[in-house]
């Protein structure tokens, strides 16, 4: 039967693989031996690559169960020197980049700590948090150490790996190793919220829901993640929602995010580390030529990386880029210590349109920011929890807004209120309120500070 697009499912257990192509096709059934029934509507996907894909997603979920005594992962865990075959050590070194680059907020040895869940889980044991904050933290410690050339893993102790969080990414990957090692070039695979789109003039729809409400994009050449933490067990089968957090072993939960890669592991780390960690943090994360990100908050709040509305083309018609620099004095203090900061967008009212920066963490020293604390953080302080970030001693603040607010809606005012504060321990407080309308001013303003604010830039 001829389609537009059409699909190909591949499952094995719980886990799906659908791959669909811009062709006409037949469409064939069959039942795998666990009683699920598998569907194939692909071409030029002849019986050997379906059996070979098919064992490529078996030889996968097992290797990677910690609990089948057998498997490749067990037998990692069971030694401090393990030759790994090329796509398990291609897995090991990503998340040990990724481990080095979050400082551990992500990682792949946490083996103990996903025992202690299971445990609690299935009632054989207590749920602590100093306990899981431990056992989160214990693996840090410990030296790996990759060679590449014989792609051999070798610890200074014993560590216990899980690749359950990447367990889907992993299969995605080897899936499309494979598919290119036989010349295909144009798929779509999925696995549950996980996408591969390939093609290189193939576009495929896709639907995404992140900030509350259905939005068609249409992809190519691109990994899709999504995930919305608040609406997941934190481990299989636990009252708790969210996803453990790899920094302190505790469930968290607080993005929701849409991840756009090069490759399906970058993509799921992305997603997980949004789910446990600030909007700047995950940003400053991000290569921002190949990576792309939207989040959002419980309260609905969206924030995007650089390029994503342009990459997905789902930027407002008549969306603005206003680009605004903060600049901050040079202070000859022996002791000198970086500023606190916020910057913010207000109508004339005053009333918020979007909170564009905080520099800086703690409620207590935040609260210096008088005037930001008072009309704003004060009457949601989950602002502080999604948004602030190191002090960064004095950087200049640099800032795109893209002329939406914080949910996601293009302003359609004339008149607005830019704000910055800045506040010192042992120093001053500094606060500048500047009109600005980003539908009438195209030349550059360039506006004076004084004490802690040396002056603050805006270009359209």
């Amino acid at each position: 039967m001829a389609n537009k697009y059409l699909t190909a499912a591949l499952c094995a257990a719980t886990l799906c693989i659908f791959i669909n192509k811009t062709f006409a096709q037949s469409s064939s059934s069959f039942s795998l031996n666990n009683g699920e029934q598998l569907t194939i509507t692909t071409n030029p996907l002849t019986e050997l690559n379906r059996t070979a894909i098919q064992n490529i997603v078996d030889d996968t979920v097992f290797n990677l169960d910690n609990r089948a005594p057998e498997s490749l992962v067990n037998q990692l865990n069971s030694t401090t020197d393990f030759a790994a075959p090329e796509w398990l050590f291609s897995a090991i070194a990503q998340c040990e980049r990724w481990h080095q680059k979050t400082e551990s907020r992500f990682s792949c040895r946490n083996g103990n700590l996903k025992q202690y869940w299971h445990d609690y889980v299935h009632g054989q044991g207590l749920l602590e948090r100093r306990e899981a904050r431990k056992l989160a933290r214990s693996a840090r410690v410990a030296k790996v150490t990759l060679s590449a050339d014989t792609r051999q893993v070798v610890t200074d102790s014993e560590l216990v790996w899980d690749f359950g969080d990447l367990t889907q990414a992993i299969i995605l990957q080897r899936i499309i190793d494979y598919l290119a090692s036989q010349d295909i070039t144009a798929y779509h695979l999925q696995i549950g919220l996980l996408n591969a789109f390939s093609g290189h003039d193939t576009t495929w729809p896709h639907q995404t829901s992140l900030a509350g409400n259905q939005q068609s994009l249409t992809l190519r050449n691109t990994i899709s993640y999504e995930i919305a933490p608040w609406q997941q067990s934190a481990y299989q089968g636990s009252t708790e929602q969210g996803v453990i957090s790899h920094n302190d072993g505790w469930p968290a939960s607080k993005f929701a995010s849409h991840v756009l890669s090069e490759n399906p592991i970058d993509a799921v780390v992305l997603g997980y580390l949004a789910a446990s960690n600030t909007s700047r943090f995950v940003l400053s994360l991000l290569d921002s030529e190949k990576q792309h990100l939207a989040l959002r908050d419980q309260q609905q709040r969206v924030y995007y990386s650089k390029h994503y509305q342009a990459f997905t083309g789902v930027s407002p018609a008549s969306m603005q880029q206003v680009k605004i620099r903060v600049r901050l004095p040079e202070f000859d203090i022996a002791d000198y210590q970086g500023p606190y900061a916020a910057v913010w967008i207000t109508d004339t009212e005053n009333k918020l349109l979007r909170n564009l920066h905080i520099r800086g963490t703690g409620e207590n020293w935040l609260k210096d920011l008088r005037t930001w604390w008072r009309k704003i953080a004060r009457k949601d302080d989950s602002l502080i929890d999604a948004m602030s970030g190191a002090t960064m001693g004095n950087k200049p603040i640099e800032v795109n807004w893209d002329g939406l607010d914080q949910y996601g809606k293009d302003v359609h005012l004339d008149n607005l209120l830019l704000h910055v504060e800045i506040a010192r321990e042992h120093g001053g407080r500094t606060y500048k309120k500047i009109p600005l309308s980003i539908r009438t001013d195209k030349s550059p303003l360039n506006v004076e500070g004084e004490n802690e604010l040396h002056s603050v830039q805006i270009a359209f």
